[in-house]
């Protein structure tokens, strides 16, 4: 708005206010002509004659005296009161005598219609939810007097803020609690309920660290009756600060609105401040809210990751259908980022938009064309935001988006393009690692993102595998030498430590897809002393261990080579037990569970690999309730289902060598039935189809020797062609190659017994 136009509207306003309220809308539609303007002012009159401004004396009931009676219950103290009414700490005077509650009565003060209609919405609500993280309602009556009373259950508790601060919670262990807070919000909206008014106060901790949503007064139930009725009342009783814009404009609300307050929320518990900075001024607050963009929060607090500045963006934007789409796509993204994974926040950022482009054209230019054309937009606009360290983040953003991008899969005519992308975006991030001005925490979050990409394209663990290993090893020799001179020159830092181990491993993971077992034995000898310095410093972090025992199941497949049977139980076996370690950390972390799961299935491979059928059924068994309890956890969920397909393959190879051929075929069925799912997902993740591959030909292999040769072919003819494919699509990956003949040579000794 320009500035002669918002000095208009301030002097109608002002102007509007020595008014009577009942010649104030008349006054401001003479007065102004543009209709944006006239809204403008409007809306800061509501709120000026709203809650948010009222005189507390209208708030105000006159106090109960301590011993007053409500039915069964004795008023002890005043907790504290509001809009609509005041709450009080009772307790019973019957047969549960001694019952702490808090009991909610209606103010005699105001409209009464619109407090009866908050009293009923709040009880209706409350009886709709029952939930560990939500208050209870516990009973309702009428004083002697008329007025209507709630009961609910006392929480003992201090605002969600507060008790951060009292507690000095570390980052980590505020995301830990908001969670929480995110998971009830997401259990009223899938309940119809809208809370409308969170905001730290209605957010009570208990010593415990139980956070729970309270003052559902001005809440919104869908649907039916209730809405209709409900809709429009008290528009606006909820708290300026933490009101979504379309709150503050009188717009239809959805859960959205809850989105954004949970945005203001988070902001305020990672910064200390509000989104919109100090100055809460009705009048240039509502302003801020409809036209300004929030703070970013790094410039409140630099040290704060550029991932959870992306995820409060997005939670904060002023469009309700950008923010993030339910308070549990809220809560999943809050764990990708606890969990060291990438964030959906920055969808809609440069690499998205990049990877529509792909879909856009892919089809309609010639190959060539669209790669090279993609390419230069890629090279050009990406080497112009990283030439700076000012603009790093946004360098960062874009690797993140890239690999997040991956996620919701790629057509098979989109790999070309992507690998090569892929590999620009990997050369730009060397260079830029290399640049000598660049601080230690900025070389390391580039040499982060730039083992990522490599994972991506080509690591078999990976979440998709675009099956370029050759090429993967390639950076990550590259990233090799950055990693460890930063190791060299940091040696206590734990990243600098992190870092110089993960691309050790992952390295050596590579060549083994390429057979180079002369090569890997060097890199994982040198992953397993860089984690056994990093457990003696760090004695106590999860994420030491889940690497430790990393590099450990790695020193474990160089003995499954050499056919070592002993040493590689025992190595892997070891791995296991400090992933149950990992895994047991408080608060609970989704991933080092997966990772619990994923170290149970491969030790499951090598039980079954020598002969240890019995005990494979049993590791399986844990592998499996392990891998089922995290598949739910988005960022997860694609590699837990693999691994649970995995463990079927397992299993059905122990049922096997247990002659117990009708159980081996259905556990090859249920791998084959889940790889074929996953596959539908992600049809270009070789890894998937490789693991297809294989699952079938054992299939192929245990009905030839029930009998049902028709079945048996017609897997054992499937399983070949997918193996031929996957080889063709990494001739560098000797491993595909080996797989291809021993899947020929099984499908071919199966059938050949039915002759």
């Amino acid at each position: 708005m320009a500035p002669d136009r918002r000095d208009t509207v301030k002097a109608v306003f002002s102007q509007a206010l020595d008014l009577p309220e009942s010649e104030r809308a008349a006054f401001v539609r003479c007065s102004l002509d543009n209709t944006a303007d006239r809204a403008e002012v409007e809306t800061l009159l509501h709120w000026y004659s709203a809650d948010y401004l009222a005189s507390p004396a209208l708030m105000e009931l006159a106090p109960e005296p301590a011993g007053a009676r409500f039915g069964p219950y004795l008023i002890v103290r005043e907790l504290g009161h509001g809009g609509m009414g005041t709450v009080y700490l009772a307790s019973r005077d019957d047969e549960l005598a001694g019952r702490q509650v808090a009991l909610k009565v209606v103010s005699a003060h105001g409209d009464p219609r619109d407090l009866e209609d908050r009293f009923t919405r709040e009880k209706l609500a409350l009886i709709k939810l029952e939930h560990p993280n939500i208050v209870s309602i516990l009973d309702a009556g009428t004083t002697p007097n008329g007025h209507a009373f709630l009961v609910m259950e006392y929480i003992d508790g201090v605002p969600v803020d507060a008790f951060c601060r009292e507690r000095k919670l570390d980052t980590a262990a505020r995301l830990q609690l908001f969670l929480k807070v995110c998971e009830a919000v997401a259990y009223a909206h899938r309940n119809l309920v809208i809370h409308r008014d969170l905001k730290p106060s209605n957010i009570l901790v208990t010593r415990e660290g139980s956070p729970k949503l309270v003052d559902f007064g001005v809440s919104k139930i869908l649907g039916g009756d209730v809405e209709e009725a409900l809709a429009t009342t008290s528009r606006w009783r909820v708290t300026l600060r933490y009101a979504s814009p379309e709150q503050i404009k009188g717009d239809r609300l959805t859960t959205a609105t809850d989105i954004y307050s949970l945005g203001v929320i988070l902001y305020e518990l990672l910064t200390g401040q509000s989104p919109y900075g100090s100055d809460q001024h009705p009048t240039r607050l509502i302003h801020a809210l409809l036209h300004n963009d929030p703070v970013p929060p790094r410039q409140v607090r630099p040290a704060l990751p550029a991932d959870l500045e992306a995820i409060v963006l997005k939670a904060l934007r002023k469009d309700p259908s950008t923010r993030y789409k339910s308070a549990d796509e809220f809560r999943d993204d809050i764990r990708a980022y606890l969990g060291g994974l990438p964030v959906k926040a920055w969808r809609g950022t440069s690499a998205y938009i990049l990877r529509k482009f792909i879909r856009r054209h892919i089809v309609s230019l010639s190959g060539a064309l669209a790669i090279l054309l993609f390419l230069a937009v890629a090279a050009v606009s990406w080497y112009d935001q990283s030439r700076s360290n000012r603009n790093l983040d946004e360098t960062l953003a874009f690797a993140s988006g890239l690999s997040l991008s991956l996620d919701g899969g790629f057509e098979p005519e989109e790999r070309a393009a992507l690998i090569a992308h892929m590999h620009q975006v990997a050369d730009l991030l060397i260079a830029q690692s290399q640049r000598q001005a660049l601080s230690r925490e900025a070389r390391s979050a580039l040499l982060e993102r730039l083992i990522d990409i490599a994972e991506l394209l080509g690591h078999p663990a990976a979440r998709v595998n675009l099956g370029e290993v050759a090429g993967a090893a390639r950076i990550l020799r590259e990233s090799l030498r950055a990693t460890e001179d930063l190791y060299a020159h940091h040696p206590d830092n734990a990243t600098a430590a992190h870092l110089a181990s993960r691309n050790n491993r992952s390295l050596g993971s590579l060549l083994i897809e390429q057979n180079d077992y002369a090569a890997v034995g060097p890199l994982f000898r040198r992953s397993l002393a860089i984690d056994a310095e990093r457990l003696r410093r760090w004695p106590g972090d999860a994420g030491v261990l889940a690497e430790y025992a990393d590099s450990l199941a790695n020193l474990s497949r160089i003995r499954f080579h050499e056919r070592d049977a002993g040493e590689c139980l025992r190595l892997g076996k070891q791995a296991v037990e400090l992933r149950r370690r990992a895994a047991a950390v408080t608060p609970p972390n989704e991933t080092f569970k997966m990772e619990l799961g994923a170290g149970l299935s491969n030790y499951c491979g090598d039980l079954v690999e020598f002969g240890r059928y019995e005990e494979t059924l049993g590791v399986c068994q844990e592998s499996d309730s392990v891998l089922v309890d995290v598949s739910s956890f988005p960022p997860v969920r694609r590699v837990a289902l693999r691994l649970v397909a995995n463990n079927a393959e397992h299993a059905g190879r122990a049922y096997a060598g247990l002659g117990r051929v009708a159980r081996a075929i259905g556990s090859f069925q249920d791998g084959v039935r889940r790889l074929r799912q996953l596959q539908e997902d992600v049809p270009i993740d070789t890894a998937i189809r490789q693991h297809l591959a294989r699952c079938l030909s054992r299939l192929a292999e245990a009905q030839a020797k029930a009998g049902q040769t028709r079945l048996a072919r017609a897997a054992a003819a499937e399983a070949v062609q997918l193996a031929e494919q996957s080889a063709a699509s990494d001739p560098s990956n000797i491993k595909e190659k080996i797989a291809l003949e021993e899947i020929r040579e099984r499908t071919r000794a199966a059938l050949n017994t039915q002759k």
